[in-house]
């Protein structure tokens, strides 16, 4: 072709299907409000995962937020959890336009704010349950990518039946 060429953009939409390993028996789950994988075979004694921390986009409505999180039972149906991640919010007053803020929870408690671990839309984030002995079990929350931590050894009673990796769209 003699001419220059014209540089051409085209948009699609994906969709990524996640199909289980052979052999595996886990059962799909729906939801309105989240995404992740659930593991339902339990019991578990551990459940790490590793987030690319996203930001919201501008304009989004002041009472959306989002919530990433690892957790052991929440899959379960009951009122049994331990879990640890973060929210990110809409907040006009600050200069990124939204608030990222780290938790750890274990029901029926509410969340309780990691207020020592900095997190910025861009960093990567690992969130780490595990069962040290018994009840006892470590909530390790790490930015890889400024090098800040958060552990606490808590207590927790319930069945471990299920592990679970969740991106959840909270409506508050």
């Amino acid at each position: 072709d003699s001419t220059s060429p014209t540089r051409l953009t085209a948009t699609a939409m994906l969709s990524i299907p996640v199909f289980l390993p052979s052999g595996a028996t886990s059962t799909p789950l729906d939801s309105s409000n989240w995404s992740g994988y659930i593991e339902l075979n339990g019991p578990f004694s551990e459940v790490t995962g590793t987030f690319s921390v996203p930001s919201l986009l501008a304009g989004t409505p002041r009472a959306d937020q989002m919530s990433v999180w690892v957790g052991i039972d929440g899959g379960n149906g009951d009122d049994s959890l331990i879990q640890a991640g973060f929210n990110e919010s809409p907040s006009p007053g600050s200069a990124t336009g939204f608030v990222i803020q780290p938790w750890w929870e274990i029901l029926p408690s509410s969340e309780t704010y990691i207020n020592s671990v900095d997190i910025e839309a861009g960093d990567t984030v690992t969130v780490a349950i595990n069962q040290i002995s018994g009840t006892q079990w470590g909530i390790t929350l790490t930015d890889n990518t400024n090098g800040e931590s958060f552990t606490t050894e808590e207590t927790y009673s319930g069945p471990a039946s299920t592990a679970e990796w969740i991106v959840e769209a909270l409506t508050v």
